[in-house]
């Protein structure tokens, strides 16, 4: 049976992840993009992945650097444990071109973020189709129609969400879909009109508050 192209670079994608990591296809692969930092909830990931560890085959690819000195003290002991038994990948840094390769060898684009601006990575996941599971701190970008939201530094729901998944890839192919579709007019140019917008408000709601 002949592939289009699409199908075929989705093939190869798979089979990038596989032959430096691995990982079969039974597993659902997590993947970070960026630099996976003490903001960006590396805690509370590494302690859902933990919880999963032993009831469903979860693995996670970092597209960036290992971890600072920061997150190191934080949780060096956990990561060097996760990362022991293969449950943990690192690229280390990639150009731009071989970022998306490796991201759309995955499942699901995770960003559990503590404290966070617009993350280029989790637009970047979102817009080659993966499933988005983020914090609340992305509650504007993310809806239950398009992936799943779960409290900052709940480890346990990150877990739940991530195990929801493993247990319903339809679910996840369709949340991956809608997320893509929800971004896919998203630009700089629009992005500067919602700042605006948003600005325009709350200088209103402030001269409200004076008179």
């Amino acid at each position: 049976v002949l592939m289009s192209d699409e199908q075929l670079s989705y093939a190869n994608c798979r089979k990038k992840v596989h032959l430096a990591t691995g990982w079969d296809d039974k597993i659902l692969r997590l993947v970070f993009i960026g630099t996976l930092r003490e903001k960006k909830g590396v805690t509370t990931l590494l302690k859902a992945i933990t919880l999963l560890r032993n009831k469903v085959p979860v693995r996670l690819l970092v597209i960036g650097p290992n971890l600072g000195s920061v997150e190191l003290q934080l949780c060096g002991d956990l990561w060097a444990q996760l990362k022991g038994e293969g449950l943990i990948f690192v690229t280390g840094m990639v150009s731009r071109s071989d970022v998306k390769q490796w991201a759309a060898g995955c499942d699901v684009i995770v960003m559990p973020s503590l404290d966070d601006g617009m993350a280029n990575g989790l637009l970047e996941g979102i817009a080659i189709g993966l499933c988005p599971v983020v914090s609340t701190v992305f509650s504007d970008v993310v809806n239950d129609e398009s992936g799943i939201v779960v409290p900052c530094g709940d480890e346990n729901a990150l877990a739940d969400a991530i195990y929801s998944l493993a247990d319903d890839r339809e679910k996840m192919n369709l949340l991956g879909k809608n997320a893509k579709t929800a971004i896919a007019d998203w630009n700089p140019a629009r992005e500067a009109i919602a700042y605006k917008t948003l600005f325009q408000s709350l200088l209103s709601q402030n001269l409200k508050r004076e008179y």
